[in-house]
């Protein structure tokens, strides 16, 4: 009686994990990340693409799940006929990994040809997609579109990651390494990390107006500190982000406009009560014009602006009494990080600085963020800024948990 009530256990705390894997290179990795599930007690099926079947056999899938692979819509290995919905009545989460443009295209544009896109599209928002691909195909203007459009719709997404590839280009498409999918998915189904944390983050290059239309700014995309942003709304937060520009990446979120540092530090000012953890990952413009022209400057051969320094908004911040956990961010150059990086977490009087090489991070699709707080250091390997906000959010979620126990 005792061994059934255990199995009963046991078989109520196992998840389904539906497999989607598409036709390229990097389909390899997925056979591993299956024997991983399947070694942590995941049920796992594999749904295999016409194309994903001329680089592997179905026969490798079913040997390592011990399920047999799904491949066609009008062969059925379930007990009805319909059996993409019998699949997703069975799959707690469907993971596509690879995932190719072309399934990309199809499930942005709700076109169900064969049995994965079909299933996808009965699956809801219970999707998480690893894209793998070149790097003109990752960047090519529709597959940024059906990206974007897949976002807007609530589906998840990790990587690509940046690296070499099979044709010998280097860019943007490499699918994320396996141990981060399958943390991915473990994370999935955890209690949140964040769960009941308020987060309030600043993202983006500010604007610092000179007259009516131009202004003073600089080529930082707010791209980290949306990634931030999202990534902490998956992991369970509440979140608030404060933004210079408009950004379509963005999650379920609560935005403030703010374009400038002084509009920055009003709004953080205002919402830094509410804040359990403080993430200042804004580019603030060191200067600002002295006097703004009410009217538009006339053009002249020349012209000659008054700057004077701005506020600094995080250093005003940590001054305040009972103030939240507080993370600053430092584009440097690579010569001087370390040196000017520590000097700052001391002088703002901050938990975690996350500094980066200005060449590599400002308005780019990857970073490489080192991490410095009072334990030490610890550098981030270069990857896209999604996977980057994952490692560096892990990072803040140990910190904050010890800083708590500390004062308690």
């Amino acid at each position: 009686m005792v061994g059934f009530f255990f199995s009963l256990l046991y078989n109520i705390s196992m998840k389904n994990i539906l497999l989607g894997v598409t036709g390229s290179i990097s389909i390899y990795k997925s056979v591993e990340l299956v024997r991983m599930l399947v070694k942590a007690n995941y049920s796992v099926k594999v749904i295999m693409t016409k194309c994903a079947t001329e680089f592997i056999k179905p026969l490798l899938f079913e040997t390592i799940s011990q399920n047999i692979v799904e491949t066609s819509n009008w062969t059925s290995n379930t007990e009805t006929t319909m059996n993409h919905i019998d699949l997703c009545k069975w799959a707690d989460l469907l993971v596509i990994a690879p995932a190719s443009a072309n399934i990309i295209a199809k499930l942005a544009n709700g076109i169900c040809d064969d049995l994965l896109s079909t299933t996808s599209i009965s699956m809801g928002e219970n999707i998480l997609i690893a894209p793998s691909m070149n790097k003109e195909m990752w960047h090519s203007k529709s597959n940024q579109r059906n990206y974007l459009q897949l976002k807007k719709d609530k589906l998840h997404f990790i990587g690509p990651d940046e690296g070499e590839q099979a044709c010998g280009d280097v860019g943007l498409g490499r699918l994320v390494k396996i141990e981060l999918l399958y943390n991915e998915i473990v994370n999935f189904f955890k209690k949140k990390t964040f769960e009941n944390i308020n987060i309030l983050v600043t993202a983006g290059g500010t604007f610092e107006k000179i007259d009516n239309v131009r202004g003073i700014s600089n080529i930082s995309s707010g791209k980290m500190g949306i990634a931030i942003a999202n990534q902490a709304k998956k992991m369970g937060a509440n979140v608030k982000v404060i933004y210079t520009k408009k950004n379509d990446e963005t999650l379920n979120c609560e935005y403030i406009y703010s374009p400038s540092a002084d509009d920055i530090f009003n709004e953080s000012k205002k919402h830094i009560k509410w804040a359990d953890i403080f993430i200042c990952a804004a580019a603030i413009s060191d200067f600002k014009v002295k006097k703004i022209s009410n009217k538009k400057i006339k053009k002249t051969d020349s012209l000659t602006l008054k700057l004077v320094k701005n506020i600094d908004v995080l250093k005003e911040i940590t001054k305040l009494k009972n103030k939240p956990f507080c993370v600053g961010f430092a584009a440097e150059d690579k010569e001087n990080l370390e040196k000017n990086a520590t000097r700052k977490l001391a002088d703002k009087k901050l938990d975690l600085i996350a500094a980066n090489d200005i060449d590599v991070a400002l308005g780019t699709d990857v970073n490489q963020l080192n991490l410095f707080d009072k334990n030490g250091f610890k550098s981030l390997t270069l990857s896209n800024k999604t996977n980057q906000a994952f490692l560096l959010l892990k990072h803040i979620s140990k910190l904050f948990k010890e800083k708590n126990e500390q004062s308690n």
